[in-house]
């Protein structure tokens, strides 16, 4: 077969029907690596999320098919809440590779983000850590199968809204990551939002968890700082920055007073060298927890709160507050750039 799509990814609309199984509904974001799509089952009408890829199976490389299909089994095996599960792999009749997801309604931490740098109030501490603790608690059971997520950033990480209930984080775009022997989406090593990429990935050399564990310290620090890190116009002198540059002391740009531990421990997580960072997705839970101990008490001291479970109920509520004033989003969101850049 020829390695041309008789069809574009971006281009499927509501009412077509994707591998005999699956209709289109809406689009929900588009982007360089493809585009997503709400649907649903033909049998069940359970409702999904369709995400089209930008990589014809006729590709002339002949791997190609065998590790997308490969790495989506990987991906599908994933079962813990914190990650976003796959139903379903397979190619569309006109060529594009695509993978069926649960459908999420709520906003993405880039969204709450950006909601509130415009106002100027970072998340705190204790928001922050609850934040990233399902994050980390996704990636221990990925690194575990030997899966990197490569690409780990706010828009790739969903609050999603639960009807009477608290948020749940739901980290996206396993299905992008890559097993450490193989890589279906792009040339070479690179692949990744440069924002947010490890100094070894900026550089094309291999990568493991701790180069995840990079991306979520970024995180944080634009969490609790109000800023990144590093910015610039290009991609690559972000790439340059990561890989060569410090990062400014957290607390000498936050925009707001960080506490001392948690800001060192941030710093840490931004370590050029990935063995002066936390060794695992495991440890720099541990080490989170530890801080959330610390300043759940210190504000049962400062704030008056009976007890630690009233004051993290407080955070929890905090979050709610915030997630509510982004959304309630609907799952078409028709023009919007997709988590894919």
């Amino acid at each position: 077969m020829s390695g041309v799509f008789t069809r574009d990814a971006n281009s499927y609309r509501p009412g077509d029907v994707i591998g005999g199984r699956y209709r289109i509904t809406g689009a929900i974001g588009k982007g360089g690596f493809g585009a997503v799509y709400a649907g649903e089952h033909l049998g069940t009408h359970q409702e999904v999320a369709i995400k089209m890829l930008a990589v014809d199976a006729r590709s002339a490389d002949p791997g190609l098919t065998q590790r997308f299909y490969r790495e989506a089994r990987i991906t599908a095996a994933l079962s813990h809440p914190n990650t976003v599960r796959v139903f379903d792999v397979g190619e569309a009749e006109e060529g594009p590779l695509y993978l069926v997801m649960e459908l999420l309604r709520g906003p993405t931490l880039e969204r709450v983000l950006r909601q509130q740098e415009a106002v100027g109030a970072p998340l705190s501490a204790l928001q922050t850590i609850e934040l990233a603790l399902p994050i980390l608690r996704a990636l221990s059971e990925a690194h575990q199968a030997d899966l990197v997520h490569r690409d780990l950033k706010p828009a790739n990480i969903i609050l999603a809204a639960l009807a009477g209930d608290e948020p749940l984080v739901k980290v996206l775009d396993f299905g992008l990551a890559h097993t450490e022997d193989s890589s279906i989406t792009a040339e070479g090593k690179s692949l990744g939002t440069p924002a947010y990429m490890s100094p070894e990935q900026c550089r094309g050399d291999d990568v493991d968890g701790r180069s995840d564990l990079y991306a979520l310290g970024v995180v944080l620090y634009r969490c609790l700082a109000g800023r990144l890190p590093f910015t610039a116009d290009k991609p690559l002198a972000l790439m340059y920055m990561h890989a060569n540059e410090a990062p400014p002391d957290i607390q000498s740009v936050g925009k707001q007073p960080i506490d001392d531990e948690l800001a060192a421990f941030v710093m840490t997580t931004l370590a050029k060298q990935s063995t002066d960072r936390p060794s695992s997705a495991q440890r720099m839970r541990a080490d989170l927890e530890v801080h959330r101990r610390r300043l759940l008490a210190s504000a049962v001291n400062q704030g008056g709160d009976a007890d630690e479970g009233a004051a993290s109920l407080e955070v929890a509520h905090a979050i709610r507050g915030l997630v509510e004033a982004a959304g309630p989003l609907p799952p078409l969101l028709q023009n919007r750039q997709s988590p894919f850049v």
